[in-house]
């Protein structure tokens, strides 16, 4: 069941935020974190759904505030297993490990995230897979001081590589979703 909710939860905000995919979990930082308090970016979306920001994450960099760090790694394709729940629609599909630091003294909520993402501007999906090791898993309870890591996959309505951008939405931050992009 809470399976269910939480693939529903990102398929509903995939669809949601049209502007909105893998390594081995790091808990160290590729890049210096970005502090949002010191740099405001606007996170809307404009006409073409794509967000409105100052702020650029690439795939590896931190979005960090006062609640903690969050990082997105660089995607890297996935081989769903015959028993994947994928949108026929999904061309290939790429897997990224989302980690978090939780720096403040309450729990965050396995269901407080969803992960969207876009190929060239096209909506794709999150692919549910517990079909194969090595695959997606469920976001972990992260206790306060405490880092964890899950892996997501996401199907690409786009066969070549293309432009992808990842987002995430933490029901406990005030900005609607960060942003990760590359090419992938």
């Amino acid at each position: 069941m809470n399976h269910i909710v939480h693939t529903l939860a990102a398929g509903v905000a995939a669809m949601t935020l049209l502007g909105t995919a893998c390594s081995a979990p790091s808990t160290e930082l590729e890049e210096s974190p970005v502090d949002l308090e010191e740099s405001p970016a606007d996170l809307s979306n404009d006409a073409t759904g794509q967000p409105e920001t100052d702020l650029s994450l690439a795939f590896g960099e931190a979005y960090q505030n006062q609640r903690g760090t969050v990082t997105v790694s660089a995607p890297e394709p996935y081989l769903p297993s015959d028993t994947a729940a994928m949108s026929p629609d999904s061309q290939r599909a790429i897997i990224v490990t989302v980690t978090a630091s939780n720096t403040t003294s309450e729990v965050f909520s396995a269901y407080e995230w969803t992960v969207g993402v876009t190929a060239d501007g096209q909506t794709g999906e999150e692919v549910v897979d517990y079909g194969t090791s090595g695959g997606p898993t469920d976001p972990p309870d992260i206790l306060p001081g405490k880092t964890g890591s899950w892996r997501v996959a996401l199907g690409l309505p786009a066969a070549e590589p293309a432009e992808i951008i990842v987002s995430v939405s933490m029901t406990w931050d005030t900005a609607e979703s960060i942003y990760w992009e590359g090419t992938g």
